[in-house]
């Protein structure tokens, strides 16, 4: 896999698309979707505030923002779903989930930032599949409060109807109203347009998860043992499900395809 870590001193490397030194830089990354397709993702790195945030469209043409926030230990999906035409649909639908950042899942703003690509043509592959998950986003949020913790929530999601979802743990903020969960799914239906919970799926085909670490044989400890380095990163695959409330199985017609 040809990305690696170059020190960001080293003045004679050239990022992809922004220099070194600015607050913002770009990555644009060409991953394998899995299909025999690939996506263009760009990665968004503000090393001041830690946030990266990764934009892509995806094959059905649902546009995708997933920030993730270090400072604050949240992540946020934010999506635009266009209509179906041919089932009489006529505006998108923009959605926000938001998340707590799982802990040594991702690599920081700081570490992305100092990556470049040797080939940037090239077509990337998740080394590794994370396991499914499924969240119950229970809550409806106000992104105004959401905002004071995380900034960047506000930004991305704006005016979209935005979900989120916290440890059983803990106790919902101000400005959250816990939605039932007591409803059928939306497939399920079918006969009449009713509340009902819809299913999501939301895959991220690749995004930095870690970092690799190599050895050479020329550093060694006192007891002959190779010394491990910081050589470049690992990129994952990784698939959740939002199961939310809508107010009609009509805002859900995926879920009958």
């Amino acid at each position: 896999m040809s990305v690696f870590l170059v020190p960001i001193s080293l003045a004679s490397f050239f990022w992809l698309v922004t220099a070194v030194g600015q607050a913002e830089r770009i990555l644009v990354i060409n991953a394998a979707d899995g299909g025999g397709e690939a996506l263009q993702e760009t990665f968004k790195i503000d090393t001041v505030q830690n946030v990266t945030t990764l934009s892509l469209i995806q094959h059905d043409g649902t546009i995708i923002h997933h920030a993730t926030d270090f400072l604050a230990s949240k992540q946020t999906f934010h999506l635009k779903i266009l209509p179906i035409d041919d089932l009489g649909q006529t505006e998108a639908q923009e959605l926000c989930f938001v998340l707590p950042l799982e802990e040594n899942q991702h690599v920081s703003a700081e570490v992305l930032g100092t990556i470049r690509q040797i080939n940037p043509s090239a077509i990337r592959h998740a080394e590794e599949n994370r396991p499914l998950e499924t969240f119950s986003m229970d809550s409806l949020a106000s992104t105004e409060e959401l905002s004071r913790a995380a900034p960047h929530i506000q930004k991305i999601c704006g005016g979209s109807q935005t979900f989120a979802s916290f440890p059983a743990s803990n106790i919902s903020p101000p400005g959250f109203s816990v939605q039932p969960v007591l409803l059928p799914q939306c497939n399920e239906t079918a006969s009449s347009p009713k509340p009902c919970l819809c299913s999501l799926p939301v895959c991220i085909v690749w995004y930095p998860c870690g970092l690799r670490y190599c050895t050479n044989d020329a550093q060694t400890t006192d007891g002959g043992q190779p010394v491990p380095f910081k050589c470049g990163i690992k990129a994952c695959r990784k698939c959740r499900v939002f199961v939310y409330r809508v107010e009609s199985n009509l805002l859900c017609l995926w879920s009958f395809l």
